[in-house]
């Protein structure tokens, strides 16, 4: 088992310690045919995020313990373990390498390959970095913030490319959402705004949904965002329960679903329903 951290601040912290059992299971969909499939049950302090390696037989895990734990899932063991300075609030994988990025409430973005790990961190903004996506080439990301900043980055060089912080911020409120498509990257907050990586310039904005609450949530701000395969619709899911259905080329609403609940994830299925 690795285990990959900073030398200095881990001299006194105590190890951490995670279990993780697999129990099959049934499930029965509508249509009563059953599937098996296997249950998870990890033991640690608190789980916040996780995320499956793209070829599914590695599963990451990240909780308040500040630690990164990697697990095979067909054992199940713990094959890495790479300690971060704070409290883990995202954990994805790189789509085209063997890499894993982190985002923690201090800002720092990091960045570990597996199983050898090597280790990258990534300054931006010194607030909490809320979110992340690997880009489809694999050799940038995109990182959202507490204060309202976007950045860019090179993986490779683990340095900027984009910096939209400070003057140069498009959010002036938290941003609560993110996703990637090609070379688009939508953030929301209060306004949707959706950035083209190659040109950096924003090449579309969708103002903040007006609509009377059902969910008795007072913010009206995006939460979930997610593109439709070919780039044509973004789908918008707000706290106050708006499901949203922009088209990027017209700039215009296509449809839109009140629900009673916040949306907090949102999904396109094959045949592009959610």
């Amino acid at each position: 088992m690795l285990r990959a951290g900073h030398r200095d601040r881990d001299r006194d912290r105590p190890p951490c310690r995670a279990a993780m059992t697999l129990q099959p299971s049934v499930d029965e969909d509508a249509s009563g045919t059953k599937e098996r499939g296997k249950s998870v049950a990890i033991a640690e302090e608190r789980v916040s995020c996780a995320a499956f390696s793209p070829d599914s037989t590695l599963l990451c895990t990240g909780g308040t313990s500040d630690c990164v734990h990697v697990w095979r899932i067909d054992g199940p063991r713990v094959v890495c373990e790479f300690v971060t300075f704070g409290f883990i609030k995202w954990v994805h994988w790189n789509p085209v390498d063997n890499a894993l990025l982190t985002g923690t409430v201090d800002g720092i973005v990091w960045m570990w390959k597996v199983p050898g790990g090597e280790c990258k961190t990534m300054q931006g903004s010194f607030t909490t970095c809320d979110d992340g996506r690997v880009l489809v080439d694999g050799r940038r990301a995109a990182t959202v913030y507490d204060d309202g900043s976007v950045c860019i980055w090179d993986l490779k060089r683990a340095c900027l490319l984009h910096d939209m912080s400070g003057p140069n911020r498009i959010h002036e409120s938290r941003v609560t959402s993110l996703d990637v498509r090609g070379e688009l990257v939508a953030t929301g907050a209060d306004n949707v705004y959706v950035l083209h990586t190659g040109t950096e310039q924003v090449v579309a904005t969708f103002p903040r949904i007006q609509v009377d609450s059902p969910t008795g949530h007072d913010n009206n701000n995006a939460c979930a965002l997610s593109f439709q395969s070919e780039r044509k619709t973004l789908a918008v899911g707000t706290y106050s329960g708006v499901l949203a259905l922009q088209v990027l080329k017209f700039l215009a609403e296509k449809r839109r679903y009140v629900h009673r609940s916040v949306i907090s994830r949102l999904v396109w299925g094959h045949r592009t329903w959610f």
